[in-house]
């Protein structure tokens, strides 16, 4: 069958790809499972002791199920904290505004920074339209912030890299301190994979306020912080986390440590500052790769998005390096091996022994691919 042009429709090009999957042991648990059940229920004591035995190594998901539905005391919605101070004690966060005020002075050596042209163009028209009030628009504060934002990742030219930072809009955001669970949703979570399957990868959270809403945003950017921050801990990555705040007019950045202390800078205004905000934004996006999973002080210094992503996948996915941590941290792996795998090798995974796994997938079967690992052999 041709097209009316006279030309034979386009076929995806295979694509090879990676993926972390279980272990030997738990991938044949799990492909086994009826059988291992019938093995528990059997009268033989041999069977039935043998049938528990394997069952065991699929504890891990059992505890994660487990504290999945566990009932929670006291539940808290992040918009609706009566204060900021309040939040900061039910998140069991340390701020203080004077001794945790977050100052940048290496930025003022940094060269103006300015935006593409177009995007430039496009958010100077939005602020000074004469059909809108933007202090008023919710929706247009937040092109405005998708605009900025888009921009800067693109500035830093990681096309080569094998995954892209994305931005995902409206994520619900969960954290449990004890009996306590606080909910929310974030406007942004800019990460690595898909925050619906666990925010540890997340580097950043973006909230954005109409303008007389924006005293309000405190509370929430702690939260998210907080949840992020407990969540790559979780899973033994560098457990800091960094926001941003704004309005589209006044922008105020976030940075949380790994020992929960809250930082923020002054309140910085568009009209005023602009080159110094886009310096700010800039630099947070440096540093938050930099604090990626596998990116530690004894590292040199990653320059790109491309070069993190070098670490990440030769130091995280490829290393042989053993490690004797206890697996009680959930099942960081994909269930869903592909027929045409083949292994690439064993490798630790937050604390875990895992298997390294290449296929070949068309470009049509996943969007967010945009052609990664194209061309490897």
């Amino acid at each position: 069958m041709t097209m009316a042009s006279g030309q034979p429709p386009s076929q995806a090009r295979p694509t090879k790809r990676r993926k972390v999957v279980p272990g030997p042991e738990t991938l044949e648990t799990i492909a086994s499972f009826p059988e291992i059940l019938a093995n528990v229920n059997s009268d033989d004591p041999l069977v039935r002791s043998h049938g528990i035995q394997t069952l065991s190594t699929l504890a891990p998901l059992m505890q994660e199920l487990a504290t999945a539905k566990k009932s929670t005391g006291t539940h808290y919605a992040a918009s609706k904290f009566r204060s900021f101070p309040e939040a900061c004690t039910i998140l069991q966060v340390t701020y203080d505004l004077e001794e945790n005020l977050w100052n940048r002075h290496d930025i003022d050596d940094v060269p103006s920074a300015t935006l593409s042209t177009d995007i430039d163009s496009v958010i100077q028209n939005l602020k000074h339209s004469d059909y809108h009030k933007i202090d008023n628009s919710d929706a247009s504060v937040r092109v405005v912030v998708e605009l900025l934002i888009l921009d800067r990742l693109n500035h830093l030219c990681d096309r080569g890299a094998l995954e892209r930072l994305q931005l995902y809009p409206e994520v619900d955001v969960n954290l449990l301190l004890g009996d306590t669970y606080v909910t929310g949703r974030a406007d942004w979570l800019l990460c690595h994979d898909d925050p619906e399957y666990g925010i540890d990868s997340t580097l950043i959270a973006i909230e954005a306020k109409r303008s007389h809403e924006f005293s309000s945003s405190d509370s929430q950017i702690a939260m998210y912080l907080a949840a992020i921050q407990a969540s790559r801990a979780k899973s033994k990555v560098h457990a800091i986390a960094f926001g941003i705040a704004t309005d589209s007019n006044q922008f105020r950045f976030w940075f949380m440590n790994s020992e929960r202390r809250l930082f923020s800078s002054m309140v910085f205004d568009w009209r005023i500052h602009k080159a110094k905000i886009i310096a700010w934004v800039d630099k947070m996006l440096a540093e938050a790769i930099e604090a990626s999973p596998l990116t530690t002080p004894t590292l040199r210094r990653n320059v790109s998005l491309r070069n993190w992503e070098k670490d990440f996948r030769r130091r995280q996915l490829l290393s042989s390096a053993s490690d004797d941590s206890p697996l009680t941290e959930g099942l960081p792996f994909d269930i869903n091996v592909p027929e045409s795998s083949q292994l690439v090798g064993p490798a630790w995974y937050r604390g875990q022994k895992v298997m390294v796994v290449e296929y070949e997938s068309s470009g049509d079967d996943e969007d967010a691919g945009d052609g990664e690992d194209a061309g490897e052999n």
